[in-house]
């Protein structure tokens, strides 16, 4: 009767811990070198290694600089072929689409290019003055919506 007594207290103690999301760090890579998100204007056309937010509702997905630091510099993004897509992440792709409303971000690793426009933009409507043509996934982490 005890160590039921014990441990009902040990479950609700558990369940009313607030729990702290913590990121993976990129991955170090040998291949290429990790380049900042806020950094990759000056990296333009150049094969990049970064980290960004995937976020976005219907027509208009994006990455953003997942630090908030450089607010003003979205990208459109360009993934590669469908197929070539681990089943891990378009599952986390897809259930982003599917739900854009929820709260969660997606945080991915990727190695690509960041275009600027010259004059017309990219994306639905032409309506981001720049692009992410993703060549490789790294890695996709879920996020809730008030990570930091």
């Amino acid at each position: 009767m005890i160590r039921k007594f014990i441990g009902i207290i040990l479950v609700l103690g558990l369940l009313g811990c607030k729990t702290q999301q913590i990121a993976l760090p990129p991955k170090v890579i040998s291949e290429y070198d990790y380049t900042e998100f806020c950094d990759l204007p000056n990296h333009s056309n150049q094969l990049v290694y970064t980290r960004a937010v995937y976020r976005g509702a219907q027509e208009y997905w994006a990455f953003i600089a997942g630090n908030m630091e450089c607010t003003d510099i979205e990208a459109w993004v360009e993934w590669p072929e469908w197929r070539e897509i681990n089943k891990k992440f378009k599952k986390l792709i897809r259930q982003n689409h599917l739900k854009p409303r929820s709260r969660h971000f997606l945080l991915v690793d990727v190695v690509g290019r960041f275009e600027v426009a010259d004059t017309v933009g990219f994306g639905h409507l032409n309506s981001y003055k720049n692009q992410f043509t993703v060549e490789k996934i790294i890695n996709i982490q879920r996020l809730r919506k008030n990570y930091k």
